[in-house]
């Protein structure tokens, strides 16, 4: 449908939530209405591949995937036409269980490990001779495996200890999105559930686990709760999106 077309439309009820949905092999955006509705025909999405090889690795570049989300909001408010001006806020899901590290100006430094990379497999082993995988799957709702933090992390310090020990911050590619969009990152609650490493009664980083990790609560996310948000974009894509310009975004 063109943006003519969008237009015509009258009875959509303001404001409006622009989702974004990054999965792991497309990213997507829709225009929702106050009442849920999906604005007709005001959907984008783009196709990227994953980086495998026959060591197990399933990956994905962090600043390539973070220029085919910004194509994809791009398509999408380039169909909302004038509706983008009655978007109230974004909302993301981001694919679970992915992990990335970032130096102190916020430069990648490893690719975004997925949860499908394998990689990480022989590091099971050794955090199960050392640590109670029970109490810890009773503290965080998981057990050790290839797809969780512990793992990425214990493998990452013994096959890059250099890149680890240069890691400013851990976080997921949805935090990294939040960074360089808005400059600022928070993590959801769900999204640090699928880390391994969340006390999940408690709602907070395991610090217990951290400390065998040799990772430390500051270079962890930032946790939020189901009502927080961000908002005020970098000048970069407030330029680029002036509709989205100062609109929370919720992870």
């Amino acid at each position: 449908m063109t943006q003519n077309t969008a237009d015509q439309r009258t009875d959509y009820k303001s404001p409006f939530v622009l989702g974004l949905d990054v999965g792991t092999s497309s990213t997507r955006a829709l225009l929702f209405d106050a009442t849920g509705a999906t604005i007709n025909h005001i959907q984008s999405q783009r196709t990227y591949q994953l980086t495998t090889s026959d060591q197990g690795e399933v990956s994905v570049d962090a600043d390539m995937l973070l220029s085919v989300v910004a194509e994809t909001i791009d398509e999408a408010l380039k169909q909302a036409g004038s509706l983008a001006q009655q978007i109230g806020a974004v909302a993301i899901d981001t694919f679970w269980h992915n992990l990335l590290g970032i130096d102190a100006s916020g430069h990648p430094l490893t690719p975004v490990i997925t949860w499908e990379d394998t990689r990480p497999y022989a590091a099971v082993a050794k955090l199960r001779a050392s640590l109670d995988e029970k109490a810890i799957h009773d503290r965080n709702g998981a057990r050790f495996h290839a797809s969780y933090w512990p793992a990425k992390l214990l493998w990452l310090a013994e096959q890059q200890p250099e890149t680890f020990k240069r890691a400013a911050k851990w976080l997921s590619f949805g935090e990294y999105l939040h960074q360089k969009f808005l400059g600022h990152s928070i993590c959801s609650l769900s999204m640090a559930s699928g880390t391994g490493l969340l006390v999940t009664r408690e709602r907070r980083w395991d610090d217990e686990l951290l400390h065998v990790l040799h990772v430390r609560r500051e270079q962890m996310p930032e946790l939020c709760d189901l009502k927080d948000s961000i908002k005020g974009l970098t000048s970069e894509y407030a330029g680029r999106w002036p509709a989205l310009r100062n609109v929370p975004w919720f992870p």
